[in-house]
């Protein structure tokens, strides 16, 4: 899931009859159960599944989900209620379709449909005002084990450059905000600025003049409404045109002069 505007009405619901699948063993009370299914290693047994979620939904800085298999919206963090702007109250009373516009809905329930029955996550990735978000979808089942639904944990791209579970898909129709002035070439460019590129170094990759980076970037400034070279690569790393690894970060610096 990624913040989205173009909510649908309760009326437009998708009501087909869902065949729920036998429940999955899901849960963090089955360390070895998890860990032979492909989910793990989770090795903590005896950890409460309350102190999980609260560690999950609220220290994680992630979106967090629970959706059942109609679509409709069972629990969430804080954030992704802010997100959509949903009331705690309305928990249990909001479908997939009040979030998202259709088709897009459609598409994402689809998926957890599959993903309950095929008991694997999948990963996709979708553009949303101009940032690019990474979702991962994974089965669960209620504490009774008598209804299997999906957990859905968002965050920008850029922050998660390792593939971990499943094949990033791309969902549409993605909403690239400001970014869909662009050329593809603009694109390019503003993707190399956010590795940290000089003009000259992307113009030597590009096999272009200097002056026709130089071109590209007082376009893409003007465009994006931004003055510096560091604007633009905060834009190109939300939108997901260059990875950040906050691993890099821990590597001891080299000495001086190197």
């Amino acid at each position: 899931m990624s913040p989205n505007a173009g909510a649908m009405s309760p009326s437009q619901r998708d009501d087909r009859p869902v065949e729920v699948p036998p429940p999955v063993n899901n849960h963090v009370a089955h360390p070895q159960a998890n860990h032979a299914a492909g989910y793990g290693p989770y090795n903590a047994p005896g950890v409460d599944v309350a102190s999980c979620w609260l560690a999950l939904a609220e220290d994680s800085g992630l979106c967090v989900y629970v959706f059942d298999l109609d679509g409709r919206l069972l629990h969430a963090s804080g954030s992704a209620l802010d997100a959509h702007d949903i009331l705690p109250e309305d928990l249990g009373h909001t479908s997939l379709h009040d979030i998202l516009p259709s088709p897009l809905s459609n598409e994402r329930l689809e998926l957890f449909r599959n993903v309950a029955r095929s008991n694997r996550p999948a990963t996709y990735e979708s553009v949303t005002r101009g940032v690019r978000y990474r979702a991962t979808v994974r089965p669960a089942t209620t504490p009774e084990r008598d209804r299997t639904l999906v957990l859905v944990t968002t965050a920008p791209a850029a922050l998660h450059p390792a593939e971990r579970a499943g094949v990033p898909r791309e969902l549409s129709p993605n909403d690239m905000g400001p970014l869909r002035q662009l050329t593809r070439r603009e694109l390019e460019v503003l993707g190399m600025i956010g590795l940290g590129l000089s003009t000259a170094a992307i113009a030597k990759r590009l096999n272009r003049s200097v002056k026709t980076v130089e071109g590209h970037r007082v376009s893409l400034g003007s465009k994006l409404s931004v003055s510096n070279r560091v604007e633009l690569a905060r834009i190109a790393i939300r939108a997901g045109l260059c990875e950040f690894d906050p691993r890099n970060h821990d590597e001891p610096l080299p000495p001086d002069g190197d």
